[in-house]
């Protein structure tokens, strides 16, 4: 709970602010331990998300261009996520070694064949960008919400 603010001077400027708050000390160690290892967590479930939300509009593309099934089948549908550093990641979209560089052709077109624009929109479009954004927003927001209400 919010006590206002306390104004006082310091050497430097003669002026200062600061709040004062009851349970400051609790919500700092609450962040704390969200930056320890609740980012992680929620990070890796809005990596997930993201996945759900991506996955089917990539297969659902992919059913017009089935042949033998090998590109649609190098669609990464279990990815594992990896951390390095300060970076969390996870695999999305066709697996190239694996069956998925044809898809390259597909999005991209080739001198013969026009690109398929749907399914570049799909992995790469202003809307699944923004979809992605938005889930990504969402999962960090509940997470922080989790650690600042102590839930």
């Amino acid at each position: 709970h919010y006590n206002g603010h306390e104004r006082t001077a310091t050497k430097k400027s003669g002026k200062m602010f600061s709040m004062q708050f009851s349970g400051a000390a609790s919500m700092l160690t609450r962040f704390e331990d969200l930056s320890a290892s609740g980012c992680a967590k929620a990070i890796g479930q809005a990596l997930k998300a993201t996945h759900e939300v991506v996955n089917p509009k990539i297969h659902a593309e992919m059913k017009k261009h089935r042949r033998t099934g090998t590109v649609e089948g190098s669609i990464v549908d279990n990815p594992r996520i990896t951390i390095e550093g300060d970076i969390i990641s996870m695999p999305i979209g066709f697996d190239l070694e694996n069956g998925g560089l044809p898809s390259i052709w597909l999005m991209y077109g080739t001198p013969k064949q026009q690109p398929d624009t749907l399914l570049y929109e799909a992995i790469f479009g202003r809307k699944t960008a923004s979809e992605v954004a938005k889930i990504q927003r969402q999962a960090i927001k509940q997470a922080m919400e989790v650690y600042i209400n102590g839930k």
